[in-house]
C-alpha cells in the first residue's frame, strides 16, 4: 500500500515532468541540428566524435550520486530526530512521578502543565521550519485560543531577554524543569516520612531526560538553519541540462560515421538516450524534491498530522487512565486549524498509521483452522 502510494505520487509529480522535459530537449536539438545540413562536415563530424569520447555520462552519474546521496542522508537525518517521541518522556513522567506527594488538584495541574510544556515545546520548534505548522499557528494568541499558552506565559515569553526572531521552543522544557524543581524535596531536606513527587535517582533521570530532548530539538534546528550550499544544487542542475543538450547534438553522431542509414538503430539509440535522460531528470528532481523536507510537497513531512498525534497521546497518557483522577475540563482532543492550514493539509486524524490499519479481513478468513499437533 505505502509502496503504491509512493509510486502513484512519483508517477504524478516527478515522472511526467522528467518525461516531458526530456522529450522536449532531445526533439527540440535533433530537429534544429538537422536544419543545419552539416552532418558531412569533417570538422563538425570531428567535433561529434571528441564529445562522444568525452566521459559525461559517467562524470554525471558521479555527481548525481553525490548530491541524491547527501539530500538523503540529510533527509534521514532530520527523520532520525524527528522521530524523538514526546510519548516517550510523558511515559518516563508518568512512571517516575508519584500523584500521593500533592494534593489530587495539584497533581492534576502539574500532569497538565507537562502535557502543555511538551506539546508546545514541539509546536514552536516546528512553526519554526514548517510552512504549514506556521499557518496552524501564525501567531502566539493562536496558541492561546488552543489552551497550549496563558496569557502569563505569553508575557515570560515576550518579556525575556531573546530576540524576536530567535527560537523559543527551549522555554517549554524550562518550564518543565522549574515546575518540578518547585515541588521536589532535595534529599538533605526531606523527612522521613515525607513523600517526594520522585525519587532522587528518576528526578536526575528525568532532567536528564528534558536535557536530551532540548539537544536534540535543536539539532533539528540546525538542518533547517544551515542548508545544503546551494551552489551545489545549481552546479548539479546546470550539469544536467548542459548534458541534455550535448546527449541531444550526438543523436546525429551516428549519421557522420556510417554511410548506410540505419533506422532501427538511430531509432533505438534516440530511445535509449532518452529513457537514461528520464533517469538523470527523475534523479535531479527527487533530490530536489527531498532537500526541504518541511515544505508542501506530498513528499514532505506531514507536521500538522504528526502535532495531532502527539496531542492525542501526550493527553491520553498525562491524564493517568489507571486511576480515577478527573482530568481538566478545558482538556482539547483535538487542535484547532486556520483557514490556511486547513487548506494546506487539511483537518485529518494523522498520518502516521500502518499500511494494515484499515484491512478489513473478511469472516470467512477469520475463522480458526484447528490442525492437528504432530509430536516427535
Amino acid at each position: 500500500m505505502d509502496a503504491q502510494r509512493a509510486c502513484s505520487k512519483w508517477e504524478s509529480r516527478v515522472g511526467p515532468a522528467a518525461i516531458l522535459q526530456s522529450q522536449r530537449c532531445e526533439s527540440a536539438l535533433v530537429i534544429l541540428d538537422s536544419l543545419q545540413g552539416s552532418m558531412n562536415d569533417h570538422s563538425y563530424c570531428g567535433v561529434l566524435t571528441h564529445m562522444d569520447s568525452l566521459p559525461i555520462k559517467s562524470t554525471l552519474s558521479v555527481l548525481l550520486g553525490f548530491t541524491a546521496r547527501t539530500c538523503m542522508n540529510r533527509w534521514m537525518a532530520v527523520y532520525d530526530l524527528l522521530m524523538i517521541w514526546p510519548e516517550g518522556v510523558a511515559l518516563m513522567f508518568n512512571m517516575f512521578f508519584n500523584d500521593d506527594a500533592l494534593p489530587p488538584a495539584t497533581a492534576r495541574a502539574v500532569r497538565h502543565s507537562v502535557y502543555r510544556y511538551l506539546l508546545l515545546g514541539y509546536i514552536l520548534l516546528l512553526r519554526d521550519m514548517s510552512i504549514s505548522v506556521k499557518k496552524q499557528f501564525p501567531t502566539y494568541k493562536h496558541l492561546i485560543q488552543a489552551k497550549l499558552l496563558t496569557d502569563a506565559e505569553l508575557n515570560l515569553m515576550e518579556q525575556a531577554n531573546v530576540d524576536p526572531e530567535f527560537p523559543r521552543y527551549w522555554m517549554p522544557l524550562l518550564w518543565i524543569s522549574q515546575l518540578l524543581k518547585k515541588h521536589y524535596i532535595p534529599q538533605k531536606t526531606q523527612k522521613r516520612q515525607q513523600k517526594n513527587i520522585m525519587t532522587h535517582v528518576h528526578y536526575g533521570t528525568f532532567i536528564n531526560e528534558i536535557t536530551r530532548v532540548r539537544i536534540t530539538m535543536g539539532d533539528i534546528l540546525c538542518y533547517d538553519w544551515i542548508p545544503i550550499p546551494l551552489a551545489n544544487i545549481q552546479t548539479i542542475t546546470f550539469a544536467v541540462y548542459f548534458y541534455l543538450i550535448i546527449d541531444g547534438i550526438l543523436q546525429h553522431y551516428p549519421l557522420c560515421t556510417y554511410d548506410e542509414l540505419n533506422v532501427v538503430a538511430l531509432t533505438g539509440r534516440f530511445a535509449f538516450s532518452l529513457l537514461l535522460n528520464t533517469f538523470y531528470l527523475g534523479w535531479l528532481k527527487c533530490s530536489q524534491v527531498i532537500l526541504n523536507p518541511f515544505g508542501l510537497d506530498d513528499d514532505d513531512f506531514q507536521a500538522n498530522s504528526l502535532i495531532d498525534m502527539y496531542q492525542r497521546n501526550l493527553a491520553a497518557i498525562l491524564t493517568r487512565p489507571e486511576k480515577p483522577l478527573a482530568a481538566r475540563s478545558d482538556l482539547r482532543h483535538a487542535l484547532p486549524h486556520t483557514v490556511g492550514s486547513a487548506l494546506i493539509s487539511g483537518i485529518s486524524e494523522t498520518s502516521l498509521v500502518g499500511s494494515m490499519a484499515g484491512k478489513v479481513i473478511p469472516p470467512s478468513g477469520q475463522e480458526i483452522v484447528k490442525t492437528p499437533v504432530h509430536m516427535e
